[in-house]
């Protein structure tokens, strides 16, 4: 998949007359929206491989205890990066609030209300989760490719933690009208207590604000001197060869 952030993108070159402040902004966003951007990219290679799997076909419910672990860290790198991402852009100074600002964050509400359920999991939100029957940090869904010739997609569903009688889990919603290629998945989602995101379209909604940003932050950079960034620095200290002793008068 093509990174969130262009190796020419702007955002990596800021002009030197830009306040700090403000390239401090526009750095917290750049750098959210590639985390973002890396976990979606582990996540849908590693449900891609899942779903790769032919022979999953003969024991639908096999356990996948060594995916199911980093398949949800990085839905939940996601859910907190564009958080993350969307709370800074509401503040960044002489950020124009236009439809399409407006549009993100109303379309990206559902992330910051997932996240408040899991990062703030007590007593009363548990005894909900185990009333309603869902699972304790949620469930991953995605759409898969038809397992006959022509098909309609088909629905997948990993479940980190206990499979227990009674739980409710849905999958992802399927299209008997359409079709994805081989090896193809889509609408990656995650569903924690009863509030579904679709990462897929998240992703695709920080790839479009990421964009309209680019131009006027391109057009005030236009023949400027800019900064570098993501810069490594090595001091190092090196041994010298000691010539004579305190005293000697022919050290130096």
């Amino acid at each position: 998949m093509a990174p969130i952030i262009a190796t020419e993108s702007p955002f990596r070159r800021m002009p030197v007359d830009m306040p700090r402040r403000q390239i401090l902004y526009f750095d917290a966003l750049r750098l959210s929206a590639e985390i973002a951007g890396v976990a979606f990219d582990r996540l849908h290679n590693l449900l891609t491989g899942i779903t790769n799997r032919h022979d999953l076909l003969t024991d639908v419910t096999e356990q996948q205890e060594d995916k199911a672990v980093p398949a949800i860290l990085d839905a939940y790198s996601i859910i907190d990066s564009v958080n993350r991402f969307r709370e800074l852009l509401q503040v960044t100074p002489r950020l124009r609030h236009n439809s399409v600002f407006e549009l993100f964050v109303r379309g990206t509400e559902d992330i910051r209300e997932l996240r408040r359920i899991v990062q703030h999991l007590n007593n009363r939100e548990v005894d909900r989760i185990a009333q309603e029957g869902w699972a304790a940090l949620g469930t991953l869904t995605w759409l898969g490719p038809s397992v006959v010739p022509d098909g309609p997609p088909s629905s997948y569903i990993l479940q980190p933690g206990t499979f227990y009688p009674g739980q409710w889990t849905y999958g992802a919603m399927i299209d008997t009208y359409s079709s994805l290629g081989e090896s193809e998945i889509a609408d990656i989602s995650l569903t924690t207590a009863g509030l579904r995101v679709n990462l897929s379209t998240i992703i695709d909604k920080l790839r479009s604000i990421i964009r309209s940003l680019e131009g006027p932050l391109e057009e005030f950079a236009a023949g400027k001197e800019r900064f570098r960034s993501d810069v490594l620095l090595i001091f190092a200290l090196t041994p010298v060869q000691e010539t004579g002793s305190i005293g000697d008068a022919d050290a130096t």
